[in-house]
């Protein structure tokens, strides 16, 4: 290969060159011929051969470097332009070794932004405050906490399989507590601070938290659907087994109206709507009555988010983890995943954050490609963001009952 570029057409020609033809014959002339100029010897015989040395040496090494120094500019203008049509802002060699750069950058992007996006496995020493004191990391942190931004984060379900399998992969013990711990206590904490937050914006909003714990409460905290929708609940149960009467059914229809006012889809209300109706004469069956269960819990969720407008959405996958991504109004970090662990002093660690991240602007084509990606994993994953509001209440609740 070495050959090949050596002989290259182009550096020949520049060798051959009658610029360069001219200083190597120069440069013999001085130092062989030195007599027809000078008669003298001695230092001026050293000098000029110093100088035709110096000629003969430009006239051959200069052609080889420009040549090489064009090969290399004309793949460095090919990277570059590569780049600028790909609309890739930033190319950070690795979470672990461009840690401090990288985390700056996702700083810049969540600064600006009212949207934030995160696909990945954990998230730990992000969300968690006693991982990381790096104050570029505090800064992401505080931005995620602001009730302004609204925020979706996409786990991997601890429960999975692919879970169970990279957990092995990384030597096992870490990567489940790591997904857990975020679950059960990090990202609640968030939600506890963005509760906060709220509170001392605006003090009447702590009269909205105080009666949605109170309207959980009436449920039970491990029932997700509140008083009003219990009642539904029950009466829908009811009609299974004997039908309604009714005045019975007078108020289910009534308390279906009002969640229809509420905000919640009109298809959605008119199907339960049927049901109920069709209750009156032959009961439901047990998928009617399935069906009807599903759509209450709903409900009572959108309730909850509705009343605390807290802007915090959790789901989880079980497919195997494939990208880890960030994404902003106006950017997109993105960091392909693997199996991989190769042999070398990275031992039982986790092996993510070895691989580049690449920074996208909001005009690459590869933005709109893998938001589609986000989207598509959230539809077809587990919802428990009311599990980490009601979590991030509790705490709110244990705070004040301390305080008082």
């Amino acid at each position: 290969m070495f050959s090949s570029r050596f002989f290259h057409p182009r550096l020949m020609e520049g060798i051959f060159s009658r610029t360069f033809i001219t200083l190597d014959i120069i440069g013999l002339i001085l130092i062989f011929f030195p007599a027809p100029f000078f008669s003298s010897s001695g230092s001026w015989e050293s000098t000029l051969t110093l100088v035709g040395t110096t000629f003969l040496t430009m006239g051959i090494s200069l052609p080889i470097a420009i040549f090489f120094q064009e090969e290399l500019n004309k793949a460095s203008f090919s990277l570059i332009n590569n780049c600028a049509e790909s609309g890739i802002k930033e190319i950070f060699p690795s979470r672990e070794t461009h840690g401090a750069d990288f985390h700056e950058a996702v700083g810049n992007a969540a600064s600006s932004s009212y949207n934030a996006d995160f696909l990945g496995v954990a998230f730990r020493n992000l969300f968690d405050p006693n991982q990381t004191q790096d104050h570029r990391i505090e800064r992401i942190r505080n931005r995620l906490t602001s009730p302004h931004v609204k925020l979706r984060i996409l786990l991997l379900d601890a429960k999975s399989e692919a879970a169970q399998l990279r957990d092995r992969i990384e030597g096992g013990g870490t990567i489940i507590e790591n997904i857990r711990t975020a679950n059960l206590k990090i990202i609640p904490t968030l939600v506890h601070r963005r509760i906060n937050e709220k509170i001392e914006r605006d003090r009447d909003y702590r009269k909205i938290v105080d009666a949605v714990l109170k309207s959980d409460k009436e449920s039970s905290i491990a029932d997700p659907d509140n008083y009003e929708v219990q009642t539904v609940l029950e009466s829908v149960k009811k009609s299974a087994v004997a039908g309604l009467v009714q005045d019975e059914v007078e108020a289910v229809l009534e308390s279906v109206k009002k969640i229809a006012t509420a905000g919640l889809g009109k298809t959605e209300v008119g199907s339960v709507l049927e049901i109920i109706k069709k209750s009156t004469e032959i009961g439901l069956d047990k998928n009617e009555v399935e069906a009807v269960q599903k759509f209450v819990k709903k409900i009572a969720d959108y309730y909850l988010f509705k009343e605390l407008e807290l802007g915090v959405n959790v789901r989880l996958y079980k497919h195997d983890p494939i990208m880890f991504m960030m994404l902003f109004d106006g950017s997109l970090f993105a960091e392909q995943y693997h199996f991989g662990r190769p042999h070398g002093p990275h031992g039982r660690s986790c092996i993510g954050g070895h691989v580049p991240v690449i920074h996208f602007s909001r005009a690459a084509k590869a933005y709109n490609f893998l938001s589609a990606h986000f989207e598509h994993v959230w539809e077809t994953s587990k919802d428990i963001s009311s599990y980490v509001v009601r979590a991030g209440l509790l705490e709110y609740e244990k705070e004040k009952n301390l305080t008082f």
